[in-house]
């Protein structure tokens, strides 16, 4: 019973208040999730982190930006996908069940075995981007942790590194639109 969970009333109170869940769960809580997401389908949820859901192996690195010893693609996508097992790519394309549901592409120098431009995370944004399509993907700087490594300008240009199968209009999505559209900021007017 999801009522059980000590996170059901912060939902509850989003739900009523409709308000925005930012959620980065850790490994092992990761199987509640899709429940969570059935129960209160009228909250919008940012899964930050690239849905990555860190284990017990956390630390600092030598510049204090966070650290997460996590496999990619993260085994917490069964769970927190509903993929099944083989079948990453071509399970959901395009047809994630849950509309209210986007997820930040940031924190990759947390997950990477490899120095900018991650290269080895490549697949998995590609994975997010099949499940997702860019009109449910939002860039996000992960600032202050990329300020002096890789820097603001580089950490720009990971969307482009890491998915340069990218549409312009997909690009416009991704570094702002979804943003913009799903958190329901109202342009400033044009003067």
């Amino acid at each position: 019973d999801i009522r059980a969970l000590p996170v059901y009333p912060i939902w509850e109170h989003a739900a009523r208040h409709d308000l925005v869940i930012w959620l980065y769960p850790r490994a092992v809580d990761a199987h509640v999730v899709p429940h969570l997401f059935e129960a209160f389908p009228q909250v919008r949820v940012v899964f930050n982190h690239l849905m990555v859901c860190p284990g017990p192996k956390f630390w600092y690195d030598e510049k204090g930006r966070p650290q997460a010893e996590v496999p990619m693609p993260p085994e917490t996508r069964y769970s927190t996908m509903g993929l099944k097992i083989g079948r990453i790519l071509a399970n959901t394309r395009g047809t994630y069940p849950y509309e209210n549901v986007c997820v930040h592409i940031s924190g990759q120098y947390a997950f990477s075995k490899q120095r900018y431009p991650y290269r080895d995370l490549a697949g998995w944004h590609d994975s997010l981007y099949r499940v997702f399509t860019a009109r449910r993907l939002m860039w996000a700087t992960d600032f202050p942790w990329i300020d002096t490594d890789p820097g603001y300008g580089r950490s720009v240009g990971l969307p482009t590194e890491l998915m340069p199968y990218l549409a312009e209009q997909e690009q416009r999505q991704l570094m702002g639109g979804t943003a913009s559209e799903f958190l329901r900021f109202t342009p400033p007017p044009i003067s």
